[in-house]
């Protein structure tokens, strides 16, 4: 889906400093650490990593992924959802994950979707669909 955006994704065979993958952006020329997630996730051992960014769905249609930076993220729960930083998982083990975030969470982080341009379709469903639409 980033492709679309004019992003070139580049998977590591490891969690290098951090990251699942590098998606490097061919307009701005900017290379991003991106840590792959199944959900909304922050966690504590990344607070003072500001450029790693988190990519992940906020329910299991994935209709829309959301790439922003763990800072921003960890921002943006604390102001809108600072009850999730009083939960067992935040204190004992430094992390939250959720599928299911409030409406203000939801609305801070639409300026960082991103929704396929042609839906769930196939490679060759995507390809004959551009090719229509030139």
């Amino acid at each position: 889906m980033l492709a679309e955006y004019g992003f070139d994704c580049i998977r590591l065979s490891d969690d290098w400093a951090g990251a699942d993958f590098l998606a490097h952006h061919k307009d701005t020329v900017r290379t991003l650490r991106v840590q792959l997630k199944s959900g909304l996730v922050v966690d504590k051992k990344y607070e003072d990593d500001h450029d790693l960014n988190m990519c992940f769905p906020l329910d299991n249609t994935e209709q829309a992924w959301y790439l922003i930076e763990h800072s921003r993220l960890l921002e943006i729960v604390r102001s809108l959802a600072a009850s999730r930083l009083n939960s067992r998982s935040w204190q004992e083990k430094g992390i939250i994950w959720t599928w299911r975030a409030n409406q203000g969470v939801r609305d801070a982080l639409e300026p960082f979707a991103y929704r396929a341009r042609y839906g769930h379709l196939g490679f060759r469903e995507c390809t004959a669909k551009a090719r229509a639409q030139t």
